[in-house]
């Protein structure tokens, strides 16, 4: 199913949301009225909650042209700014009065016929309004301004917009303002009128704040066959409405379906429904916080820790998670990007609940590395993920979108990890990112792994300390651990030690490099052995089983998947010591303090 298809359906799932031609709006202050027309006072919509005074959002009446009006003079019915309600605005505006003139008229032409009695006193309040007036008016507060306002009859529980008889005299309004051209709904296959121009999605992160469009066709280069706009790609006015409504209400900032970070600058959301055509909170929250990386005690249990005896390769994960979730259920995952004026859907994947949470299961066992990185926990966010392991002085703005886009679709469908991915990784690597932190290493091993399960590799690759690989890269990934570890040994926790100076040049030319390690790492364990003798023979020890292994020597060169199982051997190495030993987590830059970004440092 298409992603605006998708988006459309949805919109029945949703409890509450606006029907066609009304919208969630902010709205700050409501005009009382009585029944001859007279302004009694301005009333305060906002509401304490977390000690403040915070604008409510209430359903009224806002249909598309206002939606998508800019610098045009496009009056609303009932509801407004206040310099199209009251002609005053904050920065003492000439428009203004151009604004309430239009909002004035339109209310007399549309209502000029109406027999509602809230109708005929809002009616009697703009024929006598006058702007000078606003300041005596009970309630008035220089934050009336600009902002948002509605009308309620004084006696009434309800707002003006909300009469029984006002709502079916807009439902008349907006059934003529329906378009005139009629032709096929590429959306649901129905004909019916055509949009000419759609909603506009607001909430996506670096997109105009006055929001952007999903389909767009304004200009000129565009147009086919003679057909402009909203012809080009016709999406019929009911379906248009419906995904964008849909859109809409899955990015509010606070809402359940949004995924908390950006991955390289994609606003991601994700919904569940169920067979029923129901909405499903619980699915919802299950795939947000697994995306969010904020997986509770229940999900964690599907992922025993990695140290365990048997790993975690031998259990299913998704018989584990705690009952209560169709598995049936249909979730649907979108990552938006800003593109100007409009919106690029990057990634959109559709698929039954119990398959994507294997997919995500299969993405945490795929990167699953021993011992876990610093701050990692059961599975961190894609967001931290590549914030750790691409982007440039770890800045999230630094994530490449098209890589980013490709590794969360590999993510969600189980296919293998994009092509682009390692290279990028060991080009951070070479640029002084902190590889025994072990992000890195944890992305490597996770695409080798992903590439032996789907057989695109004939080799497994290791997810701890194996002594018995005979990979010519990770066997020289380990030799170079061990040599740093008896500098590290000999001269003590220096910040910089041939980790820093010899790795890039040591995984590209072992032949080049490791003959004048050797010579360095025999003065340095000469050293030690006055120092520790006991880590001294050990280290000598491992690094002659290293150096039997390798049968041919040092290679000339190695190749790009060897030098990631160097990177791999490097990293288990390092952290495969028997207790009491020296540790990289030693170093003062690389220690485990937390579990927040801040701890590791590139």
């Amino acid at each position: 199913m298409t992603l605006l298809a998708a988006l459309a359906r949805h919109y029945d799932a949703i409890p509450g949301i606006a029907p066609p031609g009304w919208s969630q709006i902010r709205v700050a202050r409501c005009i009382v009225l009585a029944r001859d027309g007279r302004a009694v006072g301005i009333s305060d919509m906002r509401e304490h909650r977390d000690g403040r005074l915070r604008v409510r959002e209430f359903l009224v009446p806002w249909p598309d042209e206002v939606a998508k009006r800019t610098s045009s003079i496009v009056p609303n019915l009932l509801v407004d700014k206040s310099a199209y309600v009251l002609g005053c605005s904050a920065g003492h505006s000439r428009r203004a009065a151009q604004e309430h003139e239009a909002f004035v008229s339109r209310h007399l032409n549309v209502f000029a016929d109406a027999t509602d009695a809230g109708l005929l006193a809002l009616l009697a309040f703009l024929r006598a309004w006058r702007p000078q007036k606003l300041a005596s008016l009970p309630g008035f507060v220089p934050d009336v301004l600009d902002s948002h306002i509605m009308f309620r009859i004084e006696g009434d529980s309800c707002l003006l917009h909300e009469r029984a008889a006002v709502r079916v005299l807009l439902a008349a309004v907006e059934q003529e303002r329906i378009s005139a051209d009629e032709g096929y709904c590429l959306i649901d296959g129905s004909h019916g009128p055509v949009a000419r121009l759609h909603r506009p999605i607001r909430g996506i992160d670096g997109a105009l704040s006055s929001g952007a469009t999903l389909v767009s066709c304004n200009e000129p280069a565009f147009a086919s066959y003679g057909h402009k706009q909203g012809k080009v790609a016709p999406c019929g006015e009911a379906a248009a409405f419906r995904y964008a409504a849909a859109l809409n209400h899955l990015l509010q900032r606070q809402g359940l379906n949004r995924v908390r970070e950006t991955v390289g600058g994609m606003t991601i959301v994700a919904w569940t429904q169920t067979a029923e055509g129901r909405a499903n909170d619980d699915c919802d929250r299950l795939v947000v916080d697994w995306l969010n990386g904020a997986i509770d005690d229940d999900a964690a249990r599907m992922f025993p820790l990695a140290e365990a005896p048997g790993g975690m390769g031998s259990r299913n994960p998704w018989h584990l998670v705690k009952s209560g979730f169709d598995r049936q259920a249909r979730v649907g995952v979108v990552g938006l990007s800003p593109n100007g004026s409009r919106i690029l859907a990057r990634v959109w994947v559709e698929d039954r609940l119990d398959s994507l949470m294997d997919n995500l299961a299969n993405h945490c066992l795929d990167c699953t590395i021993v011992p876990r990185p610093a701050g990692w926990g059961v599975m961190p966010s894609l967001a931290r993920l590549l914030q750790n392991t691409i982007a440039g002085h770890r800045d999230p703005a630094n994530v490449p979108a098209g890589l980013a886009g490709a590794v969360l679709a590999s993510v969600l469908t189980g296919k293998p990890y994009p092509r682009p991915l390692l290279p990028v990784v060991l080009m951070r690597i070479r640029a002084g990112g902190n590889l025994a932190a072990g992000w890195h290493a944890a992305v490597i091993r996770g695409v080798l792994a992903r590439d032996h399960r789907l057989g695109i590799l004939p080799d497994p690759v290791p997810e701890r300390l194996d002594t018995g690989c005979g990979d010519p890269g990770y066997l020289l990934g380990r030799l170079f651990s061990l040599y740093e570890l008896a500098e590290r040994g000999a001269l003590g926790q220096f910040r910089t030690t041939i980790r820093h100076t010899r790795l890039c040049s040591a995984a590209s030319m072992p032949a080049r490099v490791f003959p004048g390690l050797a010579q360095s790492g025999a003065a340095r364990l000469v050293r030690l052995h006055r120092l520790d003798p006991d880590l001294a023979v050990s280290l000598e020890r491992e690094i002659a089983r290293v150096h039997t292994a390798l049968e041919d020597g040092f290679p000339p060169r190695l190749s790009f998947h060897a030098q990631c199982r160097f990177v791999l051997g490097y990293y288990h190495q390092a952290h495969g010591m028997q207790p009491g030993t020296p540790s990289f987590w030693a170093e003062p830059d690389m220690a485990e303090a937390g579990s927040g970004l801040a701890e590791v440092k590139p």
